[in-house]
């Protein structure tokens, strides 16, 4: 079994060019698609681009918001306890979502996911600042808006942490693992 000749195979021995004949140009393939895409990734990380900021931006609104809920609640109650119970209202649908956004990014796009989710993650903040503007805002609010906020959170998370590992080479991993902890440590 032989495999059929192509005008873009690559081999030893060459057909001759045709005069005035361009030979066709190769489909693009995966490799050359995670190459782009690497090399992208590769000029933030190692080149403090765009993409690192975007990330930076992000991770710091996340971690604002994060410290927006309690605070609230603190503010409105005066309880401690109360900030207490936010958390564990937090982690219930970080919990769930998390093991169900893991499912759904491996059976689908995680772009779209993280798209998605992303859009509703600033969906939340936005009522978390009009929640904010209000002079009383309602408790239970609070702790709705976190439970879903956290829970798209969570269901994020597994495609979000996939990302570095599909679309960078093994000798810049280091370099992302570097910058994504500085990312987190700069938002906290």
């Amino acid at each position: 079994f032989s495999a059929p000749s192509s005008s873009w195979h690559t081999s030893s021995t060459r057909a001759p060019a045709v005069q005035g004949c361009a030979r066709p140009t190769p489909p693009p393939t995966i490799a050359a698609h995670r190459a782009r895409h690497a090399a992208t990734i590769e000029a933030a990380v190692t080149r403090g681009g765009r993409a690192d900021g975007f990330a930076n931006l992000a991770a710091s609104l996340s971690m604002l918001t994060t410290v927006a809920f309690p605070y609230q609640v603190y503010q409105r109650t005066h309880s401690t306890l109360a900030v207490g119970l936010l958390g564990a209202v937090e982690l219930v649908p970080l919990l769930i979502m998390a093991l169900a956004g893991g499912a759904y990014a491996d059976a689908h796009d995680r772009r779209r996911l993280l798209i998605v989710s992303e859009v509703g993650l600033t969906g939340c903040s936005l009522v978390l600042v009009g929640l904010a503007l209000m002079t009383a805002p309602p408790v239970w609010a609070l702790f709705l808006l976190a439970a879903i906020s956290a829970g798209l959170s969570g269901f994020q998370r597994p495609a979000l942490q996939s990302l570095a590992p599909r679309l960078l080479p093994a000798h810049l991993m280091p370099a992302a693992a570097a910058l994504e902890s500085f990312g987190s440590t700069f938002a906290a």
